[in-house]
C-alpha cells in the first residue's frame, strides 16, 4: 500500500452512477465546466473510484484538462486487483487507457 499526504482543501473525490441515463456528451461538457470552476478555486488532486459509468467519464475528463493544467493529479482508488474483470470489452479498454 502507498501511503500519500494529500491537502483536502484542494482534493475532490468522484462517485456516480453505474448507469447513465443522460445524454454522455452532455454531462462530459457539464463536467469540464465544474472542473475548471473548481481548478480555478485551487482543487488540483481528484480521486476517481474506477467503476464503470460515472466514474470512469470523470476519470476521463480529469485526464483531459490534466493537458491543459500539468499540475493537476488524477488518483485511481481501484477497490481491488481484477476489479475490472466483470466490465464489458469498451470500459475495460477506457479502464486500461486511464490507468495506463
Amino acid at each position: 500500500m502507498n501511503i500519500i499526504n494529500i491537502d483536502k482543501n484542494t482534493s475532490v473525490a468522484f462517485t456516480g452512477h453505474r448507469k447513465m441515463n443522460q445524454d454522455t456528451a452532455l454531462l462530459k461538457e457539464e463536467l469540464a465546466t465544474i472542473l475548471i470552476e473548481l481548478y480555478s478555486k485551487k482543487y488540483q488532486t481528484f480521486f476517481v473510484g474506477m467503476a464503470q459509468g460515472f466514474d470512469l467519464l470523470a476519470a476521463e475528463a480529469v485526464l483531459e484538462l490534466q493537458k491543459i493544467y500539468s499540475d493537476i493529479q488524477l488518483f485511481c482508488v481501484v477497490p481491488y486487483a481484477g476489479h475490472h474483470r466483470g466490465f464489458d470489452e469498451q470500459d475495460k479498454q477506457r479502464f486500461a487507457d486511464i490507468t495506463e
